[in-house]
């Protein structure tokens, strides 16, 4: 994730820890989809909210709303930079269960209408890498699976 509080950088070019990835537009929006080299997957939507996974499928970072959370032992602990001067501190509260609730169901709510999208062929690739991958197959099928079971994983690594 992008360490300024900006809009995310060109990720189809600059995320090359995503060794296969794949822009989508769907109507308006912009949608950009990476696995790691592990199999962990990345959904940026737009600029925010960002979901990211490990390779057991479980999430493991969120950015949402300009809040960053990261998964330890099981739960989402929120993390807000403060900012003195020049030194930044980044302060770390574990969320609730009501505000993890309101997280996966914003993110199920997403993976229900990329599948939509797909189903309904209502999307276009705007670009792939590798070019020659099917990263749209490997992406349908990693959704149907998520979409299964949504867990915090035990710590915020993709591994």
């Amino acid at each position: 994730m992008a360490r300024e509080e900006s809009d995310r950088e060109d990720l189809m070019r600059e995320a090359t820890a995503l060794v296969e990835r794949i822009e989508l537009t769907i109507g308006n929006d912009v949608v950009t989809a990476g696995f790691r080299a592990n199999g962990a997957l990345s959904l940026f939507f737009a600029a925010d909210p960002v979901f990211q996974f490990n390779s057991l499928g479980q999430l493991r970072r969120v950015y949402s709303a300009g809040m960053s959370y990261k998964a330890s032992g099981g739960k989402l602990i929120s993390m807000r930079r403060e900012r003195s001067g020049s030194q930044t501190i980044l302060q770390s509260q574990e969320i609730s269960a009501e505000e993890i609730a309101e997280l996966t169901a914003d993110l199920r709510k997403r993976l229900h209408a990329l599948r939509d999208a797909f189903a309904e062929s209502r999307f276009t690739i705007v670009a792939q890498v590798p070019a020659d991958s099917s990263v749209l197959e490997r992406l349908i099928q990693t959704l149907v699976k998520l979409d299964k079971t949504i867990s915090i994983a035990d710590r915020p690594n993709a591994s």
